[in-house]
């Protein structure tokens, strides 16, 4: 019987990794690391294994005439799956984007087809995306090694994203450095000279509440704002301890409001903003009147939620999601070329939580 030719799935049996992390090798592209790299071409030349030209021409979408690949109709949408699990039970916010997504694709007689790649096993490249015969990749992902590596073989766009102006993928995102601005600006041209901002951090690096405080801090500076020196730490946040540093902050803006050091505090997410609230009016202090609050992505209201409504900034995923199927199908149609990060127009919502400040 004539003997199997080795694939590349036997390469990433061999060395020890996803299929993934075999293409990125094979098309010099990044890795999570040397060793890994030698790994894979170790097994590649104990199997003997050879690309196949035509096989990854199709892959690519680069054949030429009856040779380029037809579409199958089936767009993967790649997500965490811990952030999935541990959240789109309980969080319209996760769940929206891949309803939006089925839906438009719905529209173009497409099919959806959900990938939860696991972070915690092989690296965060165990991705068999490949076998569920995709036209390209639509994600939200955490560690763009991800996307580097679902790029080796198909097109790719990211939403709600961290982009690399070094390593670009197609991204669409909201302009968050724009959206902080204008929270600032109509907190300023209300009169407020004394504004604060929460510098809530997670345990990992969250690319979105660092360009917040970045933009705070320089939309601050231009208009000459004062911000009292107590608020420029950071507050360190995790799902177990977010009660107990958010009571701590609003202690802490609490007696700056009372001693006239601050008039209007910014949030980098409504989630904080309402939870703030709570404990000021527990302090004896009222929003807009005291202390003027604004938020951030313009989630729902707090069940059994009494206080004013949240000053904030819509986040767009409806948008988001439209722009960014319409990208992947003109990337997959190779109708324009790979294209940067796509930023859209924050629209900020101005509510009961803010006022001019109370004159002294």
């Amino acid at each position: 019987m004539r003997k199997r030719k080795p694939g590349i799935l036997d390469v990433a049996q061999r060395a020890g990794v996803s299929r993934s992390t075999v293409s990125l090798v094979l098309n010099a592209s990044a890795v999570p690391s040397e060793a890994v790299r030698e790994r894979v071409q170790q097994a590649v030349r104990e199997l003997g294994y050879t690309p196949d030209p035509v096989a990854r021409s199709l892959r690519r979408g680069t054949g030429r005439g009856a040779g380029s690949r037809a579409r199958t109709g089936v767009i993967a949408f790649v997500i965490a799956k811990d952030v999935f699990l541990r959240g789109a039970h309980k969080s319209w916010t996760l769940m929206q984007p891949l309803a939006l997504a089925i839906q438009q694709a719905a529209e173009r007689r497409e099919v959806v087809a959900v990938h939860l790649y696991d972070r915690d096993r092989d690296g965060p490249l165990c991705l068999p995306v490949g076998d569920l015969n995709a036209d390209g990749v639509l994600g939200q992902v955490l560690d763009l090694e991800v996307a580097f590596g679902l790029q080796a073989d198909l097109p790719v766009v990211l939403y709600n994203s961290q982009f690399d102006p070094l390593r670009p993928i197609p991204t669409v995102n909201l302009d968050e450095r724009g959206a902080i601005r204008r929270i600032v600006h109509h907190l300023a041209e209300l009169g407020h000279r004394r504004v604060g901002y929460f510098r809530a951090h997670g345990g990992t690096q969250n690319w979105q509440l660092d360009l917040r405080e970045e933009a705070f801090d320089r939309a601050r500076a231009d208009l000459g704002l004062h911000e009292p020196e107590g608020f420029k730490r950071r507050w360190p946040v995790s799902p177990e301890t977010h009660g107990e540093v958010t009571r701590a902050f609003a202690a802490e803006a609490a007696k700056a409001a009372r001693a006239g050091a601050l008039t209007a505090l910014v949030c980098p997410g409504d989630v904080y903003a309402f939870d703030v609230a709570v404990e000021l009016a527990q302090a004896g202090l009222r929003v807009p009147e005291d202390l003027s609050l604004t938020g951030f992505d313009d989630n729902p209201e707090p069940r059994g939620w009494a206080g004013p409504g949240l000053t904030t900034v819509r986040y767009p995923v409806a948008s988001m999601l439209r722009s960014a199927m319409d990208l992947l199908n003109a990337l997959i149609e190779r109708r324009i070329e790979r294209v940067g990060e796509t930023l859209l127009t924050p629209e900020l919502l101005v509510r009961e939580s803010t006022c001019a400040p109370r004159k002294t």
